[in-house]
Parts: structure tokens; sequence; C-alpha cells
């Protein structure tokens, strides 16, 4: 993690860290499967976690690791986090799940949830810094949806990975390279995905693996799937002339420019009410996530594992 990425983190915790604590008896409400948050749990035997995943090395290992902690399903995982009064700051994130670059990936991009009906633009009702259980239910539920109903712990990490790459990629494309944190209201249209080609590694025409995960700050392991799927629905530039001189696996290995700008126009397909005169990161995060995990049910897909 680089020094100002710290910084940012540790200065907004100190900021919020007074006016999140003022809130916890307004939050201590949010509904939890149709009762008061936490009705029924036993909160005098509650013990926070002691950073369980501290030693997992990516953003899907650390995704595996929060799985291992939902003994009876994913929404159960949330009050083993969270505690009596049902929110989690990266401050408690980072003592209870692991203080690591992959663990704060994933406290980012689950904060910034869009939940319907509670924008996260700043100053609006959903708090896009802290975690509470619309955040959790809304992003196990959409992993759910796309994985299935009997999801396993490598397809929510699949998912989680999936989520935190397309972040990353939305950060990179408005120019913030590796660098990751609250960035406001920012918006991403399709000139700016294209530029994104040139940022990401594509400098001499195309983008591989390795340089995808170092220009956005992540491990191959992280991007992996999500390159393999902006690969694949590129096909269709591999008709032409210079396809004849390519072999079938060193065209797997990069994404060239035409195979990268074809991802708006398929999520335009598949999410028809996006706005493309600039969509926001929850948004842009949901839809790769959606499409990525719902293409490779029906397609092979072999995990990198090295």
């Amino acid at each position: 993690m680089t020094t100002p990425s710290v910084a940012l983190i540790f200065a907004l915790s100190a900021v919020l860290a007074e006016g999140l604590r003022s809130n916890v008896q307004d939050r201590s409400v949010e509904k939890w499967h149709g009762q008061p948050y936490g009705q029924g749990q036993n909160w005098g035997a509650w013990h926070a976690p002691a950073a369980p995943c501290q030693y997992s090395q990516n953003t899907w290992a650390v995704a595996q690791c929060i799985y291992g902690l939902s003994h009876g399903g994913l929404y159960k995982v949330f009050p083993v986090l969270a505690g009596r009064d049902g929110v989690i700051d990266y401050n408690e994130w980072k003592s209870r799940v692991a203080n690591s670059n992959p663990s704060l990936r994933i406290f980012i991009t689950l904060a910034s949830q869009e939940i319907p009906g509670k924008a996260r633009a700043w100053g609006a009702s959903d708090d896009a810094n802290t975690i509470d259980w619309d955040d959790w239910q809304g992003f196990v539920q959409a992993a759910s949806s796309a994985s299935g109903a009997h999801m396993d712990a490598s397809e929510w990490a699949d998912y989680v990975s999936a989520s935190v790459t397309a972040e990353a990629l939305f950060d990179a494309a408005n120019g913030h390279g590796g660098s990751f944190g609250f960035f406001k209201d920012e918006k991403l249209n399709t000139h700016e995905w294209a530029n994104a080609f040139y940022k990401c590694g594509g400098g001499d025409g195309s983008v591989t693996m390795g340089e995808l995960a170092r220009s956005i700050g992540l491990t191959p392991a992280d991007v992996h799937k999500v390159f393999k799927f902006i690969e694949a629905v590129g096909d269709k530039c591999d008709r032409g002339w210079r396809s004849r001189f390519t072999s079938a696996a060193a065209d797997a290995a990069t994404i060239n420019q035409c195979e990268w700008n074809q991802l708006i126009p398929q999520m335009q397909r598949q999410s028809p009410g996006l706005s493309w005169g600039g969509v926001s990161k929850g948004l842009f995060a949901n839809s790769i996530a959606q499409m990525v995990t719902k293409y490779y049910k029906t397609k092979t897909y072999t995990r990198y594992h090295r």
C-alpha cells in the first residue's frame, strides 16, 4: 500500500470515528431478517475475531477466509464482525479481518455498495465509509443471485475478487492508478474506459494479465477471471487478418484494444438501463461482477493458482 493511501485511510478513520459512534443507536434499529438488528443474538458471549485472515495474500484468499467464518451461512458473518452496534468501520475491519492491502480493498468494495433506494453518493443516507447490514446483505444477495443459491467458498471468492477488480479498473480509468480509497462522486464514461487501456499497460498495443494486475495494485489471482472475461467477450476482434498469425494461446494471454473496448457494449446489452454519459463506481462494479459470474456459469473456467 502506498504512503498516500495509508494516510488517506487513517485520516478518514480519525475524522469519521466520532460521528460514526454517535449514530450507533440509530443503526441498531436496521432490520435483521425482518426484526431490529441483532435480535436473538447472544451479545454477552460475543468476542471480536482477532484478524483471522491476516496471512491471506490476495483478495481471493481473504474472501475464502471470510467464507470460513460463515458457519451456517454468509449472512451470519456480519454480526460476528460487526458486534452489537451493527456497523463496521475500517479500524474495526482491519482488527477483525486483516490489516492488509487485500483486506482493505474488500472493505472499500463492500462499503461502497449502492443499495436500491439508498444512494452511495456522499451526504446521502448510506454511509460510503462503513459497512452496515444493508451493505453486507446487498452484496451477499448480489453474489448469490449470480452464483446460485448453493454458492461455495470458491464461487464467493471469485465474486468478491471480480468486484474488487472492477472497482480498481474504475479508479484507474479515473486517473488513480494503483491507489485506492473513497473518491468522491466520480463517474466513468466510454471515452474514459477506452483511455484506461493505456493506463493499464496497453502502450504497446496489448495488456497482459501481469500488466493489468500491477497497474491497478492487485495480483494475477485477483484479476484473472475479469481478465479472461474481457478477452473472451472480445472474440469477434480476432477475425481479422492479424489473427491468422497469432496462436490461440498467445491471443488468450493478452487483451488488445478492440477486445478492451467490447466490455462497455457488453455491459449495455446486459444492463440496458445504465447511463453511459457516466456510470458510478458501485454500479460499474456490480455490473461487471454479475456479468463475469453469470458468463462462467455456462463456460469453462480454470482458476489461477500460482
